[in-house]
């Protein structure tokens, strides 16, 4: 098992040829910042500038020198192309979902026992030349698994995505970094602490901060550029099914809940999109209702007041989560059975569009 650590780790080293940033974070965080102020003004250094937001959040959460290196050699592919970027978080994911699917393949089961934190925080991501051509161990072959299948109108299996889900982890620097924005529509509350007055805002928020929504997307009131109604939350799902090119953007594919079985909950990736539509779930009748998944293991982090619903005896306690649960939120928190996804998904007044990365696993020969 260590030694499968290890060459993965080594393929995600950091490409010695960008430029080297000092080992503190202030040093960091000053070199980013240099870089940023060197930006030009306009839709290309917005874009870029963006990028680097995503990676002083990434340098100013680093809470281990494993971590800090990370966020060191997102900010020295920065320093190549958005290109390179594009193409390192690919061979990234690729290794990942490599090493996910052997490891549970030697743990004997269908479901990996992988510490996806553990390892995101471990390497920093490829570099592009590594994403080009992956260093693959001795002993194994490429998938023959066909290709993702590309965007459409209609919904896929399970089965027929599992292997492209992309299970990237959410920091805990996005998460506290929408715990503390307040709702500008509802003008009270903060997001994912308990019916701050907009799930669609607070779910735009956790797309734009998840790199889901697209750079020039900065702010949830900007999503009408790419072509997503910013009122109501039944909108993103509306645009999704027009329009599938908006899921190649968003590089998403709608997932048919009927296929999901309860001991499927873990498969599902953070990052999922659930849209209500109108009056569905009892939801609202005018707007419908958004969520968005996070990793199961970020329960221990939220507070009991950002979950809905969970009073006893005029106290409120934080639920928690079963086996055939999946933790969901946008203006507050849900704990959502795959029996109670499933039913609505069947009435077809549910959608789920669930995140995934292009490239195929390797496969145990």
């Amino acid at each position: 098992m260590k030694v499968l650590f290890a060459a993965v780790c080594l393929a995600l080293a950091p490409a010695s040829a960008h430029a080297q940033v000092p080992d503190t974070r202030d040093g960091l965080l000053n070199a980013i910042a240099e870089q940023a102020r060197a930006l030009p003004d306009g839709p290309s250094g917005d874009a870029r500038r963006a990028q680097l937001g995503h990676i002083e959040a990434d340098a100013d959460a680093a809470d281990s020198p494993a971590a800090l290196a990370r966020a060191r050699g997102e900010f020295n592919l920065w320093l190549g192309s958005p290109d390179d970027m594009a193409a390192a978080a690919a061979g990234r994911q690729r290794a990942l979902n490599a090493a996910l699917n052997t490891v549970g393949a030697l743990n004997g089961s269908a479901a990996p026992r992988f510490d996806a934190a553990a390892f995101a925080a471990a390497a920093p991501p490829a570099p592009a030349s590594a994403a080009a051509a992956p260093v693959m161990p001795a002993g194994r072959a490429q998938s023959s698994e066909p290709p993702l299948p590309p965007p459409s109108r209609d919904s896929f299996s399970l089965d027929r995505l599992k292997s492209y889900l992309d299970h990237t982890w959410i920091t805990d620097a996005v998460i506290h970094s929408v715990e503390e924005i307040k709702n500008d529509v509802a003008g009270f509350g903060h997001l994912l602490s308990g019916f701050a007055g907009s799930c669609y805002y607070g779910a735009k928020w956790l797309l734009i901060k998840t790199g889901v929504l697209p750079p020039e997307v900065q702010a949830p009131e900007q999503i009408g550029k790419i072509g997503i109604g910013s009122a109501d939350a039944y909108m993103m799902d509306s645009a999704l099914k027009r329009d599938p090119a908006l899921q190649a953007r968003l590089h998403v594919r709608r997932l048919d809940l009927a296929t999901v079985k309860n001991s499927d909950a873990g498969l599902i990736p953070p990052k999922t999109i659930f849209v209500f539509d109108r009056g569905c779930a009892h939801m609202s009748q005018t707007a419908g209702h958004i969520e968005v998944t996070l990793p199961r293991e970020k329960i221990v982090d939220l507070k009991a007041a950002a979950f809905y619903n969970v009073r006893y005896e005029g106290r409120k306690y934080k639920p928690e989560l079963q086996s055939d649960q999946i933790l969901n939120c946008s203006d507050g928190c849900a704990l959502r059975t795959m029996a109670f996804l499933r039913t609505y998904g069947r009435a077809q007044c549910l959608n789920a569009y669930v995140p995934v990365v292009d490239a195929a696993p390797q496969a145990l020969p």
